[in-house]
């Protein structure tokens, strides 16, 4: 229960911790999220995910319609990532590994359900873009991109902090 509340206290505060370019907002929260994939499962997963994007909605002052897309991509993305985690290396809640080809594993299974994760959170929020504004997926690609180097940097960090823990 303690690290719930860490990883959603850690995803609130990551907000405060963001950086927004003219491509969309990279945010330290994304390392609560993915350490809440990797250790806590998919429910926590979705509670971070929302805890995260929460403060945004209300700093950006969005119409109702954008909070719910973005919300969904903040919820359904770390729960789905959650169950692939759960489906891949089964309950790790209390899981602690010192044998370093499990951590190993574990660690490229987590870097692996993160990058799914993170297509798919584009492409949820390009389909909200493209529903909302009327602008093909094709289009949207090019404002993305930027966002990838630093998406992964946060992905990959998180899959480190992961391993650690579990390797302690």
């Amino acid at each position: 229960f303690r690290s719930v509340v860490l990883l959603l206290a850690f995803a609130l505060a990551g907000r405060w911790f963001s950086v927004e370019t003219g491509s969309g907002i990279l945010s330290a929260s994304l390392v609560a999220i993915v350490l809440a994939i990797g250790l806590l499962g998919p429910t926590p997963a979705m509670a971070c995910g929302i805890a995260a994007m929460i403060p945004i909605c209300l700093r950006r002052r969005l119409p109702p319609a954008f909070w719910i897309g973005n919300l969904m991509a903040f919820a359904v993305v770390p729960f789905l990532g959650g169950l692939m985690m759960r489906a891949l290396v089964g309950y790790v809640e209390s899981a602690v590994s010192r044998d370093v080809t499990q951590s190993v594993v574990f660690g490229l299974d987590l870097l692996a359900v993160f990058v799914v994760a993170l297509g798919a959170n584009f492409i949820l929020i390009g389909l909200d873009e493209t529903v909302e504004q009327g602008r093909s997926l094709r289009r949207q690609i090019p404002e993305f991109l930027p966002l990838l180097p630093g998406e992964l940097a946060a992905g990959m960090l998180a899959t480190i902090l992961a391993v650690a823990y579990r390797s302690a």
